[in-house]
């Protein structure tokens, strides 16, 4: 049961985004940690409507492809794509929003 090159890349990448995305800024105060927040709810919302869409979507979808789509859901959740997207995601909309507060 070895890890394969490809797994252990995967573990690396996601170890680093992680680490890029919380890590702390340089001059991190009050209005920082407070954008952090705002950005954290966003992303919440943004993750939360997707599953409730995804899960609308399943119900309207015809019986015999109901399989296929549950299937292409819990693949989808379940390998850390969609967590990484989020993060990924989260970096970018509170850089954005820092770089607007510094000016």
């Amino acid at each position: 049961m070895g890890m394969t090159v490809q797994s252990l890349f995967l573990i690396v990448l996601y170890v680093s985004i992680f680490c890029c995305v919380f890590s702390r800024e340089k001059y991190e105060d009050d209005n920082i940690s407070r954008l952090r927040m705002k950005c954290v709810a966003v992303i919440s919302a943004i993750g939360f409507s997707f599953i409730i869409m995804l899960n609308v979507f399943q119900l309207l979808v015809p019986y015999d492809q109901f399989d296929a789509i549950k299937q292409w859901r819990m693949d989808f959740f379940w390998n850390g794509n969609f967590v990484i997207n989020l993060a990924i995601l989260y970096y970018i909309i509170f850089k954005i929003t820092a770089r607007k507060y510094r000016r």
